[in-house]
């Protein structure tokens, strides 16, 4: 092997994922937002939407180069388009988390 990796082992590193492999529970993150921080409902349900709509994205064109069609050039607009708009969704929660106050 010369250190490449096939298409569907990329696919396997970049896809978000939906399942079981995960480091944290995401149920915990909702539940510690809807209880604690509920100003952050909305803008945390608006990255969850996207990262979901960018997990179709993929997922749509594993399923096309499955069929043999690997030409991905229909999903790179709505797949850098939505990246994008993920990033910085991302930055402004960051932001948004950060000018929290704490009671103490």
């Amino acid at each position: 092997m010369k250190g490449e990796l096939t298409f569907n082992q990329a696919l396997d590193l970049t896809t978000i994922d939906n399942g079981s492999k995960r480091d944290f529970e995401p149920h915990r993150v909702t539940m510690i937002i809807d209880i604690y921080f509920p100003v952050l409902q909305k803008p945390f349900n608006e990255i969850m939407a996207k990262r979901d709509f960018l997990n179709r994205i993929v997922m749509g064109y594993m399923e096309q180069y499955k069929t043999g069609n690997t030409d991905g050039t229909n999903w790179l607009e709505p797949f850098q388009a939505t990246l994008e708009e993920l990033s910085e969704a991302i930055t402004a929660f960051e932001k948004l988390v950060a000018s929290l106050e704490i009671e103490k």
